[in-house]
């Protein structure tokens, strides 16, 4: 035997090779045909402390020197394992044993006897530390056994969590329990344990959150080290392919779920899954041995390859969601099954951490995609609970492991990405339906899941109307209602300002300054020279006169390119100049955020440091124009960074104030220019085709007589008209589709129709239209209304 296994094992167990170890390290028991109860051991004292076949014992000279050594035991051993100073089997019928080894005077090692563990249950696994063992039952329990008394002690945290691997390092363990969680415990000097606590000893198992989402199928310690293998990274025993043996098989190829071999003669076999006709076998059909493609017979191939092996990586998660999808579909049909399912992921969700080990760890958000939406269409009952708690665990992730999934995002089918946006969609209307407590927290939790998936799908409308949803939860949160007998306070429910026209500026700034900060995001609303209304008129008006003002150059905030058509920031502020900065970002968080259309000619390079997006070349141009000698990078980081930093971060401030950070980053740069600015893309036909008329009023002969008068004005008249009408005079960023205007009938008690001008209501688009005479009346009047409002605006 010792010969066989030197032909085995030259390098290990030849004598030169010097190979011998202070412990025990490898027991090998054989279940070959002819070597059954048979055991070869290498090592120092290899031997001592077994009991063989006939009760004799092996003692101190059984050392044998150097070698693999042959033991005819009388037992057939299951497990075993070796530590520093102890050494643990398992025999085939449960029963479990210690041999210890002890330091005598001179410094010398002795080996002991055999003892028995007394234990209740039956043991299937065993593993040693220094100077521990560590049992494992066939029932998933975890003993600790000491090694003096051989009595062993149930870990009672793993009662209830079955454990179907343990190993030990020097002087740590690690379990893996049935669910695939792993659970560390012992000395943690070099961060052994995977916990927080690095360096802290631990003396009670402890869940290593890490790897929770790891779809772990084997542990390993040793030393002071610990590993894990994933699904993914597993691999069984070698099997040969016996048919292959005689083939003289120069190459092979792994596909996805299939394998192709080229022989030395230029044949080529496959087999695997065919479920794609990847065999060529001319069928769909799974080959479960190696077969010969018959096509290829004659021509001698000289190479081969199949398609892509399921792996993981930061560009590909590894996953068939079309399997997945057809598992989920099964299970949502089981009550009992999905119950389970749903509860230990509620458990689980809350223990994944923020920076999990691995990619392979991230996989599990995808799948849990692909289950929230069979389950949306396959269950009476929404998982709503579930989705929330997905919702939060995504919003927890690094942005390492958020650029991870983005990427996996990206690599699915838009019909995939968009069903899963539609689940989550679907979810957030459930929420926003609910009254629970937590609503709030919830909704932006999936807002934010919405956010990160809307480079890949998500459309500019969905972004506005995300965003839009965003801001009416945020108004309903801030709106202080007390209840009777408390007399109603307008401020406890709006962000009141009192102004006047010839002071619009001043007084702005005066009562924003003073405001308290919380106060913002409460509706807006705007009193106009003591008038007590409050209409959507004034706030709107409030926002088009007041931007002119702020950013001309009779301001003096600013500093214009060459043409004096686009501001910037200036180089050189005050602290007071500062402060002036800051409430200008309030104003324009509270135009976005009250969806009012300001003026705002700013280059795109002021929308892009809002969203953190680095200025470039292109935006200097912009500013400056084209063709300076001055347009390098220093001088571009000087005029659009370096040069405005303290003035544009307390605008940046201000405009954060009022408007949330990530709801913002919705948008791009450009889109965030046009949600604030509008466009200027006019389509008058649309704007016709969209409007809608009171009850009997569509067939009116003064509505064909007003479209007629319309369609005569010139193209500044019809701007003026939008802004008569909406109160906006660029067109909202999603197209003249969104304006639709109402035409109703003026109510007039006394003289007639024809004295009387159009009049509006902005915030609903509302135009009020007398039944006129004839056309030309109706001409006048329309246009002196327009110069009217105009001037009225503009003047006061």
């Amino acid at each position: 035997m010792d010969r066989v296994f030197r032909r085995l094992l030259p390098g290990l167990c030849a004598p030169s090779s010097g190979f011998k170890f202070r412990v025990c390290l490898f027991i090998i028991s054989c279940w070959c045909r002819g070597l059954r109860d048979n055991m070869f051991s290498w090592g120092e004292d290899s031997q001592r402390g077994f009991r063989l076949r006939h009760g004799a014992l092996l003692g101190d000279g059984a050392d044998g020197g150097d070698g693999v050594h042959y033991s005819d035991l009388g037992y057939d051993i299951s497990d075993l394992a070796a530590g520093r100073s102890v050494l643990a089997f398992v025999k085939t019928n449960g029963n479990s044993f210690i041999i210890r080894t002890n330091q005598r005077e001179d410094g010398t090692r002795v080996r002991g006897k055999q003892n028995l563990v007394k234990s209740k249950e039956k043991i299937q696994a065993v593993s040693c530390g220094d100077d521990t063992v560590t049992l494992l039952s066939e029932r998933g329990s975890v003993l600790y056994v000491d090694v003096h008394t051989y009595t062993p002690q149930l870990l009672k945290v793993f009662c209830n969590k079955p454990v179907t691997h343990v190993s030990c390092g020097s002087r740590h363990s690690v379990a893996l329990t049935k669910d695939g969680q792993v659970y560390t415990w012992g000395q943690n000097s070099r961060g052994q344990l995977g916990l927080e606590t690095s360096g802290l000893d631990v003396k009670t198992p402890q869940h290593v959150r890490s790897v929770s989402a790891v779809p772990v199928v084997q542990i390993a310690a040793g030393g002071e080290q610990s590993f894990a293998v994933s699904f993914s990274g597993y691999r069984r025993t070698p099997t040969s392919v016996l048919c292959l043996n005689a083939k003289k098989s120069v190459h092979v190829s792994c596909g996805e779920n299939h394998t192709a071999v080229l022989t030395m003669d230029g044949v080529v076999f496959t087999f695997g899954s065919g479920q794609h006709g990847q065999l060529g076998h001319n069928s769909f059909r799974d080959e479960l041995r190696p077969r010969l493609v018959a096509e290829l017979w004659g021509a001698k191939v000289i190479k081969i390859a199949c398609g892509r092996h399921f792996q993981t990586s930061p560009k590909y998660p590894g996953l068939n969601l079309k399997l997945a999808r057809a598992a989920f579909k099964k299970l949502a049909k089981r009550d009992d099954v999905w119950a389970e399912v749903e509860a230990a992921l509620l458990e689980l969700l809350p223990s994944l951490d923020e920076k999990l080990v691995g990619v392979e760890t991230l996989r599990i958000f995808l799948l849990l995609n692909e289950l929230l939406h069979v389950i949306q269409r396959n269950k009476q009952r929404q998982s709503t609970e579930l989705a929330v708690m997905v919702a939060a665990a995504i919003r927890r992730l690094s942005e390492e492991s958020l650029h991870v999934i983005g990427d996996w995002w990206c690599s699915l089918s838009p019909s995939t990405m968009v069903k899963h946006v539609k689940t989550w969609k679907q979810v957030l209307s459930e929420i926003l339906s609910s009254e629970t407590g937590h609503c709030n927290l919830r909704v932006q939790n999936l807002l934010v899941v919405l956010q990160y998936m809307y480079n890949f799908v998500m459309d500019l409308k969905s972004k506005k109307t995300a965003f839009d949803i965003y801001v009416d939860r945020t108004m309903s949160k801030h709106q202080v209602v007390k209840p009777w007998p408390y007399e109603f306070v307008s401020s406890d429910r709006f962000f009141e300002l009192r102004l006047k026209r010839t002071s619009l500026l001043e007084g702005a700034f005066t009562q924003l300054a003073a405001a308290h900060h919380s106060d913002f995001k409460k509706p807006f609303v705007v009193y106009l020279d003591e008038d007590p209304a409050v209409t959507d008129v004034y706030k709107r008006d409030f926002f088009h006169h007041l931007f002119p003002e702020l950013v001309s150059p009779e301001s003096g905030m600013f500093m214009f390119n060459d043409s004096v058509t686009l501001p910037w920031f200036p180089s050189r502020a005050t602290k007071e100049d500062e402060t002036k900065f800051f409430l200008f970002g309030v104003l324009c968080g509270l135009a976005l955020y009250n969806q009012c259309i300001v003026y705002l000619p700013f280059p795109l390079a002021l929308f892009k440091k809002l969203l953190d997006v680095e200025p470039t070349l292109e935006d200097l141009k912009e500013f400056s124009g084209v063709g300076k000698k001055e347009f390098v990078d220093a001088y571009m980081n000087h005029i659009l960074n370096t040069s405005i930093e303290g003035v544009f971060r307390e605008f940046k401030r201000g405009f954060f104030e009022v408007c949330d950070q990530k709801q913002v980053k919705l948008f791009t740069p450009e889109e965030l220019q046009g949600v604030m600015v509008g466009r200027e893309i006019y389509d008058w036909a649309k704007l016709k085709r969209n409007t809608v008329y009171e009850s009997y009023y569509a067939s009116h002969p003064t509505i064909q007589m007003f479209w007629e008068v319309f369609d005569d004005l010139t193209e500044e008249q019809k701007k003026d008209f939008l802004l008569f009408l909406t109160g906006f005079r660029t067109v909202p960023i999603l197209g003249m589709d969104q304006i639709k205007m109402k035409v109703r009938v003026a109510q007039i008690e006394s003289s007639t129709h024809d004295q009387h001008r159009p009049k509006s209501l902005t915030c609903h688009s509302i135009l009020y239209l007398p039944v006129y005479s004839n056309k030309e009346i109706m001409q006048d009047r329309l246009t002196e209304a327009l110069i009217e409002d105009k001037a009225f605006r503009l003047n006061g």
